[in-house]
């Protein structure tokens, strides 16, 4: 996690905790929200937007649980349809659904739940994990973060290699994300 994401966590949970204590969100219009977030220092509009669609998908969840629905959506074989619905919120593209449904699918031991076809579902590519996966050549060729393509064949090609060394590719993903964000320079310079 880097210092601004960290920052800006921080000074939305402290609009989120003074502001918002003990109401029901239906009652914080998205322009009271918005004002309260500017004045607390969540300064970009971007930001804000992404806060206020979260909750709004929130409000709109059984309980607003957003874990068990995600948990649910697993269970249930649905992955695909949660990363769709959570790739509708602002801000929130497939890496960063992923990790969620990763995440979540790790902390309440789901993976075994997950079937083969909705792996990728589970699978957030970011430089980290490419460049360590490239690094162990199981991701070959050119790969362009910016192309949904090449994100899938790259999710494609994780997949496979970790099927076939027995490996889990939930586990192989948060590692290599883990490792290339802390690591990488140690890892590349074991040749």
């Amino acid at each position: 996690r880097d210092e601004v994401s960290d920052n800006f966590r921080q000074k939305a949970f402290e609009v989120l905790d003074e502001k918002v204590k003990g109401q029901d969100l239906d009652d914080v219009s998205g322009g009271v929200l918005e004002e309260q977030l500017w004045h607390n220092g969540v300064n970009n509009a971007t930001d804000r937007r992404m806060v206020r669609q979260t909750i709004d998908f929130t409000q709109q969840l059984p309980e607003r649980n957003i874990v068990r629905y995600a948990i649910e959506k697993i269970k249930s074989g649905q992955a695909g349809q949660a990363q769709g619905e959570l790739t509708g919120i602002f801000g929130v593209g497939d890496k960063i659904a992923s990790f969620y449904l990763r995440d979540v699918a790790l902390v309440f031991g789901l993976e075994e739940e997950i079937a083969e076809a909705e792996l990728k579902y589970f699978q957030p590519v970011d430089t980290w994990v490419l460049q360590v996966a490239a690094k162990l050549a199981i991701v070959t060729g050119d790969v362009n973060l910016t192309r949904p393509t090449h994100i899938e064949k790259a999710k494609e090609q994780i997949i496979g290699a970790c099927r076939t060394a027995g490996v889990s590719t939930l586990l192989f993903n948060a590692g290599a994300w883990y490792a290339g964000a802390y690591s990488l320079e140690l890892l590349l310079a074991a040749d």
